[in-house]
């Protein structure tokens, strides 16, 4: 299946419209903006995702350290764009989402 795809009428979500999905805080049954199907987000395969997307953690202050470092900026701007680095990564990898049926 097709990440960010409706399992129905396969419809693409584009990741402006998933964003506004994933950032629901309710719960996670939302329906399809295209034929109504209530639709969830596949468990599994959002915890593997999840572990992937923070992987980056662990190694945050080796990131801003390089920055510092070999860059040569200020150790907050080191963490800055270290975090906009792991923003990107973290929507890259939940990009890969999948929907199920609910």
């Amino acid at each position: 299946m097709k990440a960010r795809t409706c399992p129905n009428c396969k419809y693409r979500y584009s990741m402006a419209e998933y964003l506004k999905v994933l950032l629901k805080l309710q719960d996670s049954l939302f329906y399809c903006k295209n034929c109504g199907t209530a639709l969830a987000f596949g468990f599994g395969r959002r915890i593997v995702l999840a572990l992937i997307a923070m992987l980056p953690l662990a190694l945050s202050e080796e990131f801003a350290s390089f920055f510092n470092n070999q860059l040569g900026l200020p150790i907050w701007a080191g963490y800055g764009l270290f975090v906009l680095i792991f923003l990107a990564w973290a929507m890259l990898v939940f990009g890969l989402d999948t929907f199920k049926e609910a």
